[in-house]
């Protein structure tokens, strides 16, 4: 891009974050969020989101013991972005773990699933 002339918004930026943290690269998410405080570029919402959202798959992958309500607060907030697939994704692991689900489980990707319209999907 910089060599191209072209200057990096608020959405590329949060593209950038979102692609790092997608793949486990978590550290270099990190680096572009310094860049865009060095570059003056605010940070919306959803840059914050992405990288916290990251940051917290990152420290949750490294758990030792997992529990249901740590399984249940990743998955609402995925579900709360509108990751769907990395909520459902958590919910195989949590049962493949031997770890059941809750009524709150329930509920969670429940209201997922209904804030995008997706009653027939999961």
């Amino acid at each position: 891009m910089k060599g191209a002339g072209l200057v990096a918004d608020t959405v590329i930026y949060t593209i950038l974050i979102d692609g790092y943290c997608r793949n486990g690269n978590v550290a270099e998410a990190l680096n572009v969020r310094k860049e865009m405080v060095e570059r003056g570029v605010f940070a919306d919402y959803y840059t914050l989101t992405t990288l916290f959202m990251g940051r917290a798959l990152g420290l949750f992958e490294t758990l030792t013991q997992r529990s249901l309500v740590t399984y249940n607060t990743l998955m609402d907030g995925f579900c709360k972005i509108g990751e769907m697939e990395k909520a459902k994704e958590l919910w195989c692991d949590m049962v493949s773990r031997g770890i059941l689900p809750s009524y709150v489980s329930f509920s969670i990707l429940m209201n997922g699933f209904c804030s995008l319209g997706l009653m027939g999907v999961g």
